[in-house]
Order: C-alpha cells, then structure tokens, then sequence
C-alpha cells in the first residue's frame, strides 16, 4: 500500500476518533513521510475559554514506523522544556486514548500529540522566499535563525527532561554532554512559529527542531564525531540552505575546501563550498556578515577536532544577536529592526496563487 493511501486511511479513522466530541474539529492531513503522517486538529474549551490547535503524528501499521514514533516519544520527553525542540502536549480527556470504542479500530499507542507550528519548514520558508522575490536574507536575521539552531543543540547537549509544563531558553550546562545525536537536521526539520515574548526573538520567528525518529544515543569512538560535534555540523548544513536561499543545500562530508577562521590564521578545510570564498572576487555572498560565514564553515569543517564547541560557539552568536544591530550594517533598510519583521511575514504569507 502506497503511502498517501496509508495516510488517507489514518485520516479517517482519526476523524472518527474526534467527530464526537465538540471541543474537537479535524482539519485533516498536514504532510506525510515514510513512516507516518501528520494530521492538524483545532481544540475549543468554552469552559476554560481556551482555543488553539495541535498536531498528532501517527505512525504507520510497518514495524519500523512504529519502531520510529516510539523512540521518538521517548527523546521528546526527556526534551520536554525546550523551547527550540517541538513540544509534546497532553489532552485532557484525549479522545485518542478512550479504549472503550468498539466502533473504531484500536490506534493503540502509535500516535503523538505535539504543539503546532503554524509558519511551516525552513525549506518551505526558502522556496517561498525565492519565488517571492528575495535573493537573500538579512544578517540580523540569519544570526538569530543561527543562535536558535545552536539553542537546539544545547538542548539535546543537556535534554531538561521538565514534567511540570515549563518551557524555557536552552542554558550551558557545566555538566558532561549527552550522547544525543538528532541524526536528521535538514530543512524540513527545521519548523518557524510565531515569536516568543523573550529578548531573542524580538523581530524574528522562532525555529524548532521536530522529528527525532531516527536519533540515537550512541559512545563515539576514538577520532570520530562526538554527538554535539555531529549536531553542530547538521545545523551548518540547514545554515548553508539559509544562506544562500535554497534546498537542499548541496553539502557533503567530503572536504577539500579551505576557509580562514581569522585573517592570517591557519587554512581549516571545511564542507561549506556553497558560500566560499567569503569575501572578494567571485564571493557567492558577497553581501554575508564575514564573521557568521566563518563560524559556518567552522560548523562545518571536515574534521570534526576544528568544530567549535557549543559553549564558545553560542557566546559569540550570543552577542553578535545582541550587538551587530542595524547600524553596524550601515543601517540599510534590510537590517532594520521594522524592516525584518515585515519581510519574514511576507516570506511565510506568500501564496503562489
């Protein structure tokens, strides 16, 4: 059975699932994959004045899909409290988990219900961007898509593990690293939401990474990738796609590019060849901040030994974020602070209508 027919048949049998209850309306298939689909419902409670929507993802009828949510559910509990991570939500009364329906097929526990992010994929927002009319994105904006890619990473660096339905900013931790490996950060695992109210997010949406089907947590051995080391050099990757506006980002692990992290300094081979060589004749982005293209390529280098750390990494994106504003770009009405926000809105708003 193909997948889109699995999809459908999901689709109806969830539909069912919510039709009776009046705090529920199905709105119906999102997107699908390999191993499952997404399907979006709203949520009203008249009672406690609370509307909104959420996304359940359930697995296919395979062993491998179901394999796959399985260990997906499990990593996104124990990153429960990280705002740069999708959120897993709970229902009161959930529908999907009353096992007194003999009318309906048993869905046991293949599905998952996390928040929704309404803006879309990174890759979504990069076509739109192209057919819209953008060449490129601001600096300012390109830092803090950055700085949030780097605040997901902290988090599978040091997963919160929160029960208690708080969520809040990535930290540093002075504790040894976990072993996560997200294994498949690209551009359509990177989702935009609307913007927290906190000092990071002012003029831009927030990213978050979702689908941790194929995440792991594995012991490296000696002169191989640590899990952030292969983290950080995935998140380069969805930076690559930003940069230079377009999917997918054409990197590969196979070197034989040379970039400098300071003027002067040693040559540090790297898989960033989309946008090399930063600066001067025939620079692909002649228009990049210098210095966020070299910590790219440093995300990228080829031996995983010349990565940044996250520590260092998130200090220097931190303060870029806090003080290369507008002015430091010559002021040109891109880098502007009312100017940003206006342009990411109509970047997701495009309809190719």
């Amino acid at each position: 059975m193909s997948q889109a027919r699995r999809a459908q048949q999901d689709a109806a049998i969830l539909e069912k699932y919510f039709f009776d209850d009046p705090r529920f309306s199905f709105r119906g298939l999102v997107a699908y994959g390999n191993y499952g689909a997404a399907f979006r419902v709203t949520y009203k409670d008249p009672k406690r004045q609370i509307m909104g929507q959420f996304l359940v993802k359930k697995a296919f009828a395979t062993e491998g899909a179901v394999e796959a949510l399985s260990r997906e559910k499990i990593y996104l509990k124990k990153l429960r409290g990280a705002m740069h991570i999708v959120q897993m939500i709970d229902i009161p009364n959930n529908p999907l988990s009353n096992r007194s329906r003999t009318d309906l097929p048993d869905i046991g526990d293949d599905w998952v219900i996390m928040e929704w992010l309404e803006h879309g994929t990174i890759g979504s927002f990069i076509t739109k961007a192209r057919s819209a009319g953008f060449a490129r994105l601001p600096n300012r904006l390109l830092w803090r898509f950055f700085l949030c890619l780097i605040r997901g990473c902290i988090a599978m660096a040091w997963p919160p593990n929160r029960n208690d339905g708080v969520v809040g900013i990535e930290e540093i931790q002075r504790t040894t690293p976990s072993k996560l490996v997200h294994n498949d950060i690209h551009a359509e695992n990177v989702l935009l939401a609307e913007p927290p109210l906190d000092g990071e997010h002012t003029i831009c949406p927030i990213l978050k990474l979702i689908d941790f089907g194929v995440a792991g947590e594995w012991s490296w051995g000696e002169g191989s990738a640590s899990a952030v080391q292969s983290n950080i050099w995935e998140i380069g990757k969805v930076m690559v796609c930003l940069i230079r506006l377009r999917v997918p980002g054409n990197v590969n692990n196979n070197g034989g590019h040379y970039f400098q992290m300071v003027d002067g300094g040693p040559q540090i081979e790297t898989d960033a060849k989309e946008i090399l060589p930063l600066n001067g004749q025939g620079a692909p982005c002649p228009n990049l901040d210098l210095l966020l293209g070299r910590l790219v390529c440093a995300c990228l280098a080829t031996n995983h030994v010349n990565r940044p750390n996250l520590e260092e990494l998130s200090t220097i994106v931190v303060d870029a974020v806090r003080t290369r504003g507008a002015g430091f770009y010559g002021n040109i009405t891109e880098e502007q602070d009312d100017t940003i926000p206006s342009l990411w809105r109509q970047i997701v708003n495009y309809s190719y209508d």
